[in-house]
């Protein structure tokens, strides 16, 4: 602290805390950074306006992030199925074949997006919605084709048993169901077919499939078989039961027979 005498009367003195000793003079200060500092400001200011002038437009016309993530879910063209999730980064990805490698989906404005490449960023599909959010238009070139909202499945996801005590517990992730075991890697579970899906784990290369699923919505069973690429003639597909409703069925389905017909143990 320091004493000086108040240079309004010259009587009167009072104490005052020095600036110095709070370690906060700028006197001393570089005119450079005093000019970067207020130049920093005026930057930070201009972002804010802009981001609030592009919230205050997007307001206007309607779009949020609903708005953008409208194109998530289940899409049909007769028996293909089109999956739209979002990544792990927030991103939408498109699987069209869950044999491909997925595409990044890009929302432009309203209903408009861009599918592209996720390594070249090359445009690979238009992406349209129609007001209602049931009928997405893919354009490729010239060649444009729709395709169809399809529900979610509400009863795959469960517990489910096997006759040999094997358990599966298919949950919900963030977009999309999961295969989850106590000290086994989490699956991924991506719609194929109507009444299909395949299970995939991830590598260092990418996904690779595990399972393929087969389930009739509101059905207490459920049906596990190796992915098409990786069947032979010893593949049995596993009959599950959902846990607490039905005892698991302990006869397995015998091989496929000539014709696409299965052979039935008695």
């Amino acid at each position: 602290f320091r004493s000086r005498k108040d240079g309004s009367d010259g009587s009167h003195s009072r104490t005052v805390v020095s600036r110095n000793a709070r370690g906060d003079d700028n006197t001393d200060k570089d005119p450079a950074d005093e000019e970067l500092q207020r130049s920093h400001m005026a930057q930070e200011r201009r972002k804010k306006k802009e981001g609030d002038e592009r919230g205050k437009a997007s307001s206007e016309q309607g779009f949020s992030c609903k708005d953008q993530e409208a194109i998530l879910g289940e899409w049909r063209q007769v028996e293909n199925v089109v999956t739209i999730i979002q990544g792990r980064s927030g991103n939408l990805t498109m699987f069209a074949d869950t044999t491909q490698p997925e595409l990044n989906v890009i929302w432009l404005s309203g209903q408009a997006y861009e599918a592209r490449r996720m390594a070249s960023g090359e445009l690979v599909y238009e992406l349209q919605l129609n007001e209602a959010k049931d009928v997405l238009k893919v354009k490729k070139g010239e060649r444009t084709l729709n395709l169809f909202r399809i529900a979610k499945s509400r009863t795959l996801a469960g517990e489910w048993v096997h006759s040999t005590g094997k358990r599966l517990s298919v949950v919900e992730g963030k977009s999309h169901l999961e295969i989850r075991g106590e000290n086994k890697p989490t699956l991924r579970i991506l719609r194929s077919k109507i009444l299909q899906w395949e299970a995939q784990w991830e590598l260092r290369s990418g996904w690779e499939p595990v399972y393929c699923l087969e389930h009739i919505e509101g059905s207490h069973r459920l049906t596990v078989r190796r992915p098409p690429d990786l069947q032979d003639g010893y593949c049995i597909p596993l009959q599950f039961a959902r846990a607490g409703k039905e005892e698991p069925p302990w006869q397995p389905l015998g091989p496929p027979e000539a014709g696409g017909k299965q052979a039935s143990k008695r």
